[in-house]
């Protein structure tokens, strides 16, 4: 029998030519050891602008950031430009690997909403949860569950599915997909939500899998399932933002900008490098800052507020 393979499908877009979330997620990565031997990774770029030399460049030095660590191989990056976001470019991802992969192997993807990985054995736990259950087909950080009470209509309407900033499921899962594969034609966010990460999950459940979270550890959403007890209801990412032990967070509630200071040196370093490569760049950095300063002081604002009605 062949051993298991590892896969990871990572998801980025040119529409910053910094990549500045890319390079702190890579140095993540990169830090926190997968627990597995080797992870095999497949990156492909969403081209929201043609596709530059100081593009390649970018990747060509996130990919060195990310082999830092031997546990982690970048097989392929591919550029592509079609409808679809996070979950067109897992689809294209997946074309590439699939003719090496076996129904047995483990694919982890993720979206640009993700901040990770924030422990080492992420993988290795992710992967351990669907060993305890051969019946789970996914797990997440975090399972949105649905709120009949909630004011907000998506939280009524959206099913209970795993939120997209980290999911971990078996090739032979998605495998069935590849005919019709979620989400590739959603356009905006909400589409990305509805016809991605629902639709997916809507699938495994169809397919009589089950749905686990690490956050939620007795929660096991099953098909058919409307009750789910004494779980919390609605989005928990700021809950297990707050709480902590997850792998990964929503970039929302644990912003890539605000990481840790032993990352500040290296963004400085990695800015002047993109400076040197795309000069024009550096028209873009007043407006930058001020967003920067404007999606600082909504972060702070919105935690002060969700720490308020936790204690309320």
């Amino acid at each position: 029998m062949a051993a298991i393979r590892y896969f990871f499908s990572y998801a980025t877009v040119n529409e910053n030519p910094r990549y500045t979330r890319d390079l702190i997620n890579f140095r993540n990565y990169a830090r926190h050891d997968p627990g597995v031997d080797l992870v095999e990774v497949y990156i492909a770029v969403n081209q929201a602008r043609p596709k530059s030399k100081a593009d390649e460049i970018a990747l060509q030095q996130l990919v060195k950031v990310l082999e830092k660590n031997p546990r982690y191989k970048v097989r392929k990056v591919e550029f592509f430009r079609k409808p679809g976001r996070d979950w067109r470019a897992l689809y294209t991802n997946l074309q590439n690997l699939m003719p090496e992969a076996e129904d047995s192997d483990f694919l982890f993807f993720n979206n640009r909403s993700g901040t990770g990985a924030l422990e080492s054995g992420w993988y290795r736990r992710m992967v351990r949860r669907m060993q305890q259950d051969f019946s789970i087909g996914g797990v997440a950080s975090t399972i949105w569950l649905p709120d009949p009470n909630s004011p907000w209509e998506e939280e009524r309407d959206y099913p209970a599915h795993l939120q997209g900033f980290g999911i971990v499921t078996r090739i032979g899962d998605v495998r069935p997909m590849l005919d019709d594969f979620p989400g590739i034609h959603a356009t905006e966010s909400r589409q990305t939500i509805e016809q991605g990460e629902v639709a997916f999950s809507q699938r495994l459940l169809a397919s009589g899998k089950k749905l686990a979270s690490l956050f939620q550890p007795n929660l096991l959403v099953s098909p058919g399932q409307t009750d789910f007890g004494d779980e919390e209801p609605g989005c928990p990412r700021e809950r297990a933002a707050r709480r902590g032990g997850v792998p990964f967070s929503h970039r929302s509630v644990k912003p890539y900008y605000l990481g840790h200071p032993r990352d500040w040196l290296a963004v400085l370093t990695w800015w002047a490098r993109r400076i040197w490569h795309q000069p024009d760049i550096i028209r873009q950095f007043p407006h930058r800052i001020w967003m920067a300063i404007h999606w600082f002081q909504w972060h702070i604002r919105h935690l002060n507020r969700n720490h308020h009605n936790h204690h309320a």
